[in-house]
């Protein structure tokens, strides 16, 4: 590389928080500088693809995804699309209704304008399942320690039984014209 050409990059890093920093040697003195473009190596989005291959494979009629912020974003969009589903997450303030290649995005942030209370009748399903999850934190805080994957999955599965049978046991005191009482034997 000529060291007088000023678009020489002597080396490039790795990516993070979405920008890529390389490292150009002009003429004057070395710098830093930062260009923008799509990085998913990092953070929670960085397993999104592969978490949605696995949810598709265990569900393969599933039909909606709802996620949070993280995912009010085009690449998720395309990537949920790609495997058959609608996501509904809450758009950014500064979203845009370009579509940039996924004609999805456009409908999901069309449907949140013209029809919001719809809208968050779906995005709902995301507040029940963390209410959820926090409820199973509260109650159970000690970490699964079984060392086989299939012993650690049916203690999940015991923590999740335990859990829905205590809701419907308070079901039935909270409620108790939506539940039905099985007969005794007299």
């Amino acid at each position: 590389m000529d060291r007088a050409d000023p678009k020489a990059v002597l080396g490039v890093s790795t990516c993070k928080s979405g920008f890529h920093y390389g490292f150009g040697n002009f003429p004057e003195k070395p710098t830093l500088f930062p260009q923008q473009i799509a990085c998913i190596k990092f953070g929670e989005f960085a397993q999104f693809p592969n978490v949605m291959k696995q949810t598709t494979d265990n569900a393969p009629n599933l039909s909606i995804v709802v996620g949070d912020r993280l995912y009010a974003n085009r690449p998720a969009c395309r990537e949920v699309i790609s495997h058959g589903a609608a996501l509904y997450s809450l758009p950014k303030s500064n979203a845009t209704l370009r579509v940039h290649g996924v004609f999805d995005w456009k409908r999901m942030t069309y449907e949140f304008i013209l029809d919001p209370q719809g809208f968050l009748d779906t995005y709902h399903y995301r507040s029940i399942s963390e209410t959820i999850n926090s409820m199973m934190k509260r109650r159970e805080p000690i970490p699964i320690r079984k060392r086989p994957s299939w012993r650690k999955g049916t203690a999940e599965t015991l923590k999740i039984n335990v859990h829905n049978l205590r809701q419907s046991c308070y079901l039935r005191y909270l409620a108790p014209s939506t539940t039905k009482v099985p007969l005794r034997a007299s």
